[in-house]
């Protein structure tokens, strides 16, 4: 559990001596927020302040007891006004309303957090998603692919080889134009790409033999 902060604690004891007047006040306000009478009446001979810091200083010892400083806060929170026999009302408001304020701010804080982490936790679940459906597809792909070496059309089987081509650029970003034919339909490129400011043409054949790229006759009649 989340210890609460110094300030607060500090702010809490503040509360104790300045928006009370009488003692039995107190201790009734003390066993309201669960504090063991024993523990109460331990130093309530002592000034309210010191009184107060004694008990926190306690508290604070066992997880249990950080457990009633949230409640005491919780309470002195619920608090809308404090009594007319206080001595100086002015400054047990002003004690009050600080508490108030950082009790709001801790839990704003605490709010933030938890939105902040929930959108992290929310992008990452996304990227980790996305990565799972780019190797899904690129895996369908590679089956497509596969599945060409036992077709024995040459011609649907370099259309295909163009369609799985065209979409494994496009799964990866890459922006991508498929095969044309020049305006007089004496040429036809596969297709081409631009990346980085740069277009680069696209050449594919289906060869029963690996080529040696610039060295293949093939590709020497495109330039």
């Amino acid at each position: 559990m989340t210890k609460i902060s110094f300030e607060i604690q500090q702010q809490i004891i503040q509360c104790f001596g300045l928006c009370f007047h009488y003692k039995d006040t107190v201790v009734s306000f003390m066993q309201t927020s669960g504090v063991l009478n024993d523990l109460i009446l331990k130093w309530k001979s002592e000034p309210k302040f010191v009184w107060a810091k004694n008990v926190i200083n306690e508290l604070n010892k066992t997880e249990n007891g950080r457990s009633i400083i949230r409640r005491i806060a919780t309470e002195f929170y619920k608090m809308k006004n404090i009594s007319d026999e206080v001595q100086d009302r002015d400054r047990g408001l002003d004690a009050l309303r600080k508490l108030k304020r950082l009790i709001g701010d801790t839990q704003q804080n605490k709010v933030n957090e938890t939105l902040n982490n929930s959108y992290h936790r929310s992008r990452q679940e996304m990227k980790i998603q996305l990565k799972q459906q780019l190797l899904q597809k690129i895996e369908e792909l590679k089956t497509e692919y596969y599945s060409l070496f036992s077709s024995d059309n040459p011609q649907e089987r370099g259309y295909r080889l163009e369609k799985i081509v065209a979409n494994l650029f496009r799964i990866n970003d890459i922006d991508y134009h498929d095969s044309y034919r020049n305006r007089t339909n004496t040429q036809q490129l596969d297709g081409y790409f631009r990346f980085e400011g740069f277009d680069y043409l696209v050449e594919m054949k289906w060869g029963k033999k690996s080529s040696k790229f610039f060295e293949n006759s093939f590709f020497k009649t495109k330039s």
